[in-house]
């Protein structure tokens, strides 16, 4: 981490206070699978709305972090609109939070954000291995909010990520939500929870596959 700081970052921008860009690290880190809002990060740190938007600008070009667009049927929407931000490296977060081993991450109250991370890296990397653009978004309304949505030329795949162990029904609840809206636009939905046993239920005609 240190390295990073002090001699790829200082190659990408002059930062003069490697203090505040590291605290702002961990600002990020603390908000991973949550929305990036730059004013507010800016604020907390005392810096302008531009310096935030220069740093992010820093993460996204050394690999180090990325944003996850919200899905709109208007894509021009698409830009206005607020972000989710990731790390490329579920380490980093980890080492960022202060998280050592695996039973500080069982306990920690990030847990699911952070493995919602991993599995949105993972599909990530299948479309870059697979030679295909990131086509990955997230739905999000006043009431509901879906983890990935995979854009397709035939329509869109959703997924609904969850840290638990144990299956519970209501992981498909924002799932039969979306349905509702998009109908046969909507290919298929799975739910990606941290258990072992792979399941399958059906609504509407849809089946849904809920597996690790």
């Amino acid at each position: 981490m240190a390295t990073y700081i002090q001699r790829d970052v200082r190659q990408i921008l002059d930062i003069k206070d490697l203090s505040l860009f590291q605290r702002f690290l961990t600002m990020v880190a603390s908000r991973v699978g949550n929305m990036f809002v730059a004013s507010s990060i800016a604020a907390e740190l005392g810096v302008d709305y531009k310096t935030i938007q220069a740093w992010m600008s820093i993460l996204e070009t050394s690999y180090t972090a990325f944003e996850l667009q919200p899905f709109y049927k208007n894509i021009g929407k698409r830009l206005t609109k607020t972000p989710k931000v990731y790390f490329y490296d579920t380490g980093l977060v980890c080492y960022l939070l202060g998280i050592e081993n695996a039973q500080q991450l069982s306990h920690h109250p990030l847990r699911g954000a952070i493995f919602e991370n991993m599995v949105v890296c993972e599909l990530l990397k299948d479309c870059y291995n697979n030679a295909r653009k990131n086509n990955l978004s997230f739905y999000r309304d006043k009431s509901h909010e879906v983890d990935v949505i995979q854009e397709e030329a035939q329509g869109v795949r959703a997924i609904e990520i969850k840290s638990a162990e144990r299956f519970h029904p209501d992981f498909t609840k924002t799932l039969k939500h979306l349905q509702s809206l998009l109908g046969e636009e909507l290919l298929s939905s799975k739910v990606v929870y941290a258990g072992s046993e792979e399941l399958a239920t059906r609504y509407g005609g849809l089946t849904n596959y809920l597996n690790l």
